[in-house]
């Protein structure tokens, strides 16, 4: 019916690259839940409230000093008459 070879190639030329990329995705995705590198958005608050609490020196960003600009920018507005 149909040729071996044939379908040895349609599995090197289709389903093994796309089975390489599933074991890929696979295990960055576990090595990531496990071993995650930063902490995620929501932990970035209390980290950043903890600095300031403790006076240390912190690392800024430019979208910290984007937040740090709304923040001032907000409690100014509820300040004013």
């Amino acid at each position: 019916m149909y040729d071996v070879q044939a379908i040895y190639l349609f599995f090197l030329l289709v389903a093994a690259p796309v089975l390489f990329f599933i074991v890929v995705w696979a295990t960055v995705t576990a090595s990531r839940l496990y071993f995650p590198k930063r902490p995620l958005t929501i932990d970035s608050d209390m980290l950043r409230a903890r600095w300031e609490r403790q006076a240390t020196d912190k690392p800024v960003g430019v979208r910290e000093i984007h937040e740090a600009h709304r923040r001032r920018e907000h409690q100014r507005q509820l300040e004013a008459p």
